[in-house]
């Protein structure tokens, strides 16, 4: 923490001479106008069909002047953009983008975009408003950064807050983009067949080390309230040089920047929260800020996974908060300091029974805290400078015990992380075709484990490929070591193609790992509406000191995997709505080993669970086809529909072992339908293929001792398949002005109408069944949750 202060008040000191500029705002187009307040100091970026050449200042607005700073340099673009139905959004560099301002477009204030065009209401202002907004074409001189080589898909803050999800996670409207599944139970996702901890969760460029509530129940909720995200994207391969030391994804989300001072509060289901957001110091500086409280104990007596038993037996009670608050700055023209904390924490208490020889209970506390001090700089019109602080610190604390006849098993897991990092990027624009970035980037990570597991537990399936269920484990230890790197890149713009290259090195002191990781993209405006992009890399993931997999017994430290990416896309713009096809192609090199249950993935405590399985792959291969179609069809519907075909298996030795998540086919549509300004109605649908299984059955056979028991007999890993998945989910709100504010309703109800989903098979519910004469014994299908409604109510002001 000292670091932290002590580097806030260097950087305030070196900022308080920063030079400001103040020339006045003469000129005649509302782009003349933008380019002279970016020459004061205020950053913006600005498409040209937004901002077309012969756009006029309004009357009102010509010879405008303030003074110097930047709030009062974005308030002057606000004002000369206000007459046009244009208004201004922070970008996550810190730039300004103008877009169209959401009440504006809504009363078709601005119905055409040919220079000054009278305003016409209607649907068809909202289509060609909306068109504009999609252009990629960005002016100077950020201009290249609207052309990213490498595209994502994303989501606005429109579309997370109206899209279903179970509990008002943030997570599970993520999972509804393309390249990405998962299962009902944990707000974890993969993408393209990468593992959910292969995927780097960013949050204003502070990495999350623990962004999940309940992980001992294998993470069911998002530690970030969505009221306070403006803007997630999924990078789903061959993402910048700014990201490594994850080789699958980047999952980058932003928080809202304040444009005025809100209040929010309201109550669900799952959760109760609070927030707002407010300007200060004449619009220098601003806050925002939420605070959550969850109980998912209610949840799960509903889907009757808790009642309470007839032997004392308590019902579970899973519980969370977490709390978010930034402070931002104008401290200098052109320079901003942030301030960022998130702290979130849960709980999970549980008892069976009041006998002490026949029990199961579990006591778990986790903690996470992460704080980032940010300074922008923008130095000049052409260069830009991020510095950033952060400190994150994962707490758990897990006690489980059983006891029971001829079974028992004590843990105590107790394991604690620190990280302290600095880095620095740099963006400089040489001119409107060319952008460099670079940085620099180290961390200091210290990982605490004392572990202890004694466990005797029968062994129902006698096969040498799973883990035997006696034994002792014990693991104290300190790991630290720093982890050290440096990127670089040059994007070009060359006529039509933009090209960007670049290379990251990363090394790890506790292994002394050292990684080089070329990165190449391009892409190719086919026209003013289409573009063709590649991408090719390397991507390396540590294995970093607290992510030992002591719980298994296995101590050992592996140098990093390396991940080999290839990728093709192809996207079309059209006034109604949008195409794209996405190729990709992803090798892992020594992938580091794996646990894992293999008729069940939702096990809370997977350490003593009968099913463990070691998957040591010599390497892994995902490729996959994925088509995306969206259709703006007014104010009052829209829709979109993605389709991916895939799969993804691992190499053991001569053979190709499907992995557990492989859907080879996958389909998302969802509609939204807005019959007037208060109603919004949003259905989600989701198919998938059934994931690989394993074939299980038994035969009666007589031990030495003359009983029958049985003879489990388990077939070849991942062979089999479950039924296919599909499920229906539904999010209905209404909005009413309540004096200055807004009151909303919503219902959220997943899986609208009772599917019985397969989850895997159930190794402690055996049934006799009797075939051509003979007895056998056959394991169910365990299923996912039936119906779950929910509801709530929120107010804004």
């Amino acid at each position: 923490m000292a670091l932290l202060f002590g580097l806030a008040g260097a950087l305030w000191l070196a900022l308080v001479s920063l030079p400001s500029s103040a020339q006045a705002v003469d000129r005649l187009t509302v782009r003349d106008a933008l380019e002279a307040l970016r020459d004061r100091g205020l950053p913006i970026v600005y498409s040209s069909s937004l901002v077309p050449r012969d756009l006029l200042v309004s009357d009102r607005d010509e010879g405008a002047t303030a003074p110097a700073g930047r709030s009062n340099l974005r308030d002057e673009a606000l004002a000369l953009l206000a007459p046009h139905g244009l208004t201004l959004e922070e970008s996550p560099l810190g730039i300004y983008l103008v877009v169209l301002d959401a009440a504006a477009a809504s009363s078709g204030a601005r119905a055409a975009l040919d220079g000054n065009a009278p305003a016409q209401p209607g649907v068809d202002a909202v289509h060609r408003l909306g068109e504009a907004a999609e252009e990629i074409v960005v002016s100077t001189p950020y201009s290249i950064l609207g052309e990213e080589v490498t595209a994502s898909v994303n989501l606005d803050r429109r579309q997370i807050l109206e899209l279903p999800h179970f509990g008002d996670d943030l997570n599970r409207a993520v999972r509804a983009m393309p390249a990405t599944s998962g299962n009902e139970a944990s707000a974890r996702f993969n993408v393209r067949g990468g593992r959910y901890d292969e995927v780097l969760v960013s949050l204003d460029g502070l990495e999350l080390f623990a962004p999940f509530h309940l992980e001992d129940l294998t993470g069911i909720f998002s530690i970030l309230d969505p009221e306070v995200i403006d803007r997630v994207d999924l990078f789903a391969g061959a993402f910048p040089t700014l990201w490594g030391d994850r080789m699958t994804a980047v999952l980058d989300m932003r928080t809202r920047t304040p444009t005025a001072n809100q209040l929010n509060a309201g109550i669900s289901f799952s959760n109760a929260w609070v927030g707002g957001a407010r300007r200060f110091a004449g619009d220098q500086g601003s806050w925002l800020a939420s605070a959550r409280r969850g109980y998912l104990d209610l949840v799960l007596d509903f889907v009757d996974e808790g009642v309470a038993d007839d032997d004392g037996g308590e019902v579970p009670d899973p519980r969370y908060w977490d709390v978010f608050s930034r402070l931002d700055f104008d401290v200098a023209a052109g320079s901003t300091l942030s301030l960022e904390g998130l702290v979130a924490g849960d709980s999970a208490d549980f008892r069976d029974s009041d006998d002490p020889t026949d029990q199961f209970s579990i006591d778990s506390r986790w903690r996470n805290q992460h704080l980032g001090l940010t300074l922008q700089q923008v130095a000049t019109p052409k260069a830009m400078f991020v510095t950033v602080a952060s400190y994150a610190s994962v707490d758990r604390d897990r006690v489980a015990s059983e006891r029971a006849p001829r079974e028992e098993f004590d843990l105590d897991d107790e394991r604690g992380l620190e990280v302290l990092g600095l880095r620095q990027t740099w963006t400089i624009e040489p001119s409107s075709r060319h952008l460099l970035t670079a940085g620099a980037e180290i961390r200091r990570y210290d990982a605490d484990y004392d572990y202890r597991n004694d466990f005797d537990l029968p062994d129902p399936i006698d096969d040498p490929r799973f883990f035997s269920r006696t034994g002792f484990v014990v693991f104290d230890r300190r790991i630290a070591g720093n982890h050290t790197a440096a990127h670089a890149s040059d994007r070009l713009r060359l006529g039509r193609v933009t090209v960007e290259a670049g290379a990251r090195f990363d090394h790890q002191t506790w292994l002394d790992d050292e990684e080089w990781s070329p990165r190449l993209g391009a892409a190719l405006e086919l026209d003013s509406s289409s573009a063709l992009r590649f991408g090719w890399g390397r991507f390396f993931q540590s294995q970093r000191p607290h992510e030992l997999a002591v719980e298994f017994g296995d101590d050992r430290l592996f140098p990093a995997a390396m991940s080999t990416h290839w990728t093709l896309g192809y996207e079309r713009r059209a006034r109604y709505g949008s195409l794209r096809a996405d190729a990709y192609l992803r090798r892992v090199s020594s992938p580091h080993p794996r646990y894992e249950t293999l008729f069940d993935s939702f096990v809370a405590f997977p350490e003593v669970a009968a099913d463990r399985i070691l998957i040591d792959a010599d390497r892994a291969d995902a490729r996959g086809v994925e088509l995306s179609f969206h259709r703006r069809g007014g104010e009052t519907i829209s829709w979109w529909v993605s389709y991916s075909l895939s799969e993804v298996f691992d190499r053991i030795g001569d053979d190709d072992q499907r992995r557990s998540i492989d859907q080879p086919h996958a389909l998302t549509a969802n509609l939204t339908f807005k019959p007037n300004a208060k109603w919004t109605l949003d259905w989600l649908w989701s198919y998938h293929s059934g994931w690989p299984s394993t074939t299980l059955s038994g035969e009666l056979v007589p031990d030495g001792d003359g009983r029958l028991v049985i003879l489990h007999h388990v077939g070849p890993f991942y062979e089999e398949r479950l039924d296919d998945y599909h499920r229906l989910d539904l999010r209905a709100s209404r909005a009413t002005r309540v004096g200055r504010g807004e009151l909303r309703f919503f219902v959220d109800v997943q899986n609208l109408y009772d599917r019985e989903n397969d989850r895997g098979r159930d190794l402690e519910d055996e049934q006799f069944v009797i075939d051509d004469g003979v007895l056998g014994v056959d394991f169910p299908a365990k299923t996912w949750f039936g119906i779950i409604p929910s509801l709530g109510v929120s107010w804004r002001r």
